[in-house]
């Protein structure tokens, strides 16, 4: 295990301050080597700060690992793939116009760099997903008040959510799987861990939509819901497209396409590419989410990556079925235009369960490497015993102090 020094968040400021830069005077006639000028240091650094440093925590540096890997993704989409001046525009703005002039102020460059890496789901940009929750039209103060009110609820969720997990013996190192305790435990288990993460990060995003809007840095209707609705997860193609968070769909398409018909050479109207398509978006997630679990485990773990390749066999299948039941002849359609009538009740509740099983046997992929890094357990905080203990401790006190208070 190679040696691990204390997490430089300078190295990692400079990373996105050098991404920023990238973005701000980076223009379509920038040559490719000025373009890897600037991101070999990005590149070197993030790998430097994934792989030899630690804050310490290991939840955190599971969050920060997987950070760092998606923004080192996001670079290699905006510096070497994409020319961002030119191919990406506002959402409002005619197609004969897209893409910024030479003589645009530097200012302006600026400002739209940062709207372009402070909004990685593209709201009001061309790349912006047609899957996302409807945008917000409450006013500014009812909006605010709101994200707070969700911002709290999420994060008692959060702390309900972790609770269970340090509660729980199969997550606690006793076992080296949350496979090896039993169908309840393991069940629980993973309710806890998807609960904890969705918690987590729908906290911060509340946080953010209420101070950005709060002090008019941006409009409500920039801040739609970050997930959508769990009704519409009745296939694991629904859960990832329209019910999980959108915010790394364009740097995943961005680096898939490159990779399939650049790297691969795989033409477009194949009736297997859609399918390439679709294994290649989850390879690559899969090895963003590895830099998480390395800076946990300080060496390689392969849970994430087992867990994103399955995604995409899981979504294959679907596909395939999805063609042979409507009939669609030999070619096979794309899984985002797959099943685009919605099915009869009894079909999405089959879909739900199939759903739930699923992730009830994919999951432990994620959880594993956690329960390795010693990341859950009564070491971690509060569990239900302490708190049953401090709820009658409480309760003693309380009735002391009113059987005294009264003689």
């Amino acid at each position: 295990m190679p040696k691990r020094h204390p997490f430089s968040w300078n190295l990692h400021a400079l990373t996105q301050c050098l991404l920023v830069l990238s973005i701000t005077v980076f223009s379509s006639k920038t040559s490719i080597w000025t373009r890897w000028s600037i991101f070999l240091p990005i590149a070197v650094t993030s790998c430097y700060l994934v792989c030899y440093t630690t804050t310490g925590d290991v939840t955190v540096d599971q969050g920060l690992g997987t950070a760092i890997l998606i923004q080192l993704m996001i670079a290699v989409d905006y510096i070497l793939i994409t020319d961002v001046q030119r191919d990406i525009y506002p959402k409002d703005q005619p197609p004969r116009k897209k893409g910024a002039d030479a003589d645009i102020p530097l200012m302006k460059r600026f400002r739209r760099a940062i709207s372009l890496y402070t909004t990685p789901r593209g709201i009001g940009w061309s790349f912006e997903p047609r899957t996302l929750p409807k945008p917000s039209t409450k006013p500014r103060f009812v909006f605010v008040s709101s994200r707070i009110t969700r911002a709290l609820a999420s994060a008692l969720t959060g702390t309900f959510a972790s609770v269970m997990i340090n509660s729980n013996p199969a997550l606690s190192g006793i076992t080296l799987s949350v496979r090896d305790m039993g169908w309840f435990y393991r069940t629980t288990g993973i309710f806890a861990f998807a609960l904890n993460a969705i918690a987590q990060i729908n906290t911060i995003h509340c946080v953010l939509a209420a101070f950005c809007v709060g002090v008019g840095i941006s409009g409500p209707e920039e801040w739609p819901d970050l997930f959508g609705s769990p009704f519409d997860a009745y296939s694991v193609q629904r859960f990832w497209g329209r019910t999980w968070h959108q915010v790394l769909r364009r740097p995943l398409k961005s680096c898939t396409i490159f990779v399939v018909t650049k790297i691969l050479h795989r033409p477009r109207d194949k009736q297997y590419t859609p399918l390439v398509f679709l294994n290649t978006v989850f390879l690559i997630s899969g090895l963003v989410h590895v830099g998480g679990e390395y800076m946990m485990l300080g060496r390689l773990g392969l849970g994430a990556f087992r867990f994103f390749l399955v995604q995409g066999l899981a979504v294959s299948v679907e596909t395939i079925v999805s063609n042979v039941f409507s009939l669609s002849g030999s070619r096979l359609a794309s899984p985002r235009k797959a099943a685009l009538s919605t099915p009869k009740l009894w079909m999405r509740i089959v879909g739900y369960v199939w759903v739930l099983l699923w992730f009830w046997w994919s999951l432990p992929f994620m959880v594993d490497p956690g329960i390795l890094a010693g990341a859950y357990g009564p070491h971690r905080g509060l569990t239900f015993e302490r708190l049953s203990k401090l709820a009658v401790n409480v309760y003693h006190r309380l009735t002391t102090y009113v059987w005294t208070s009264t003689l």
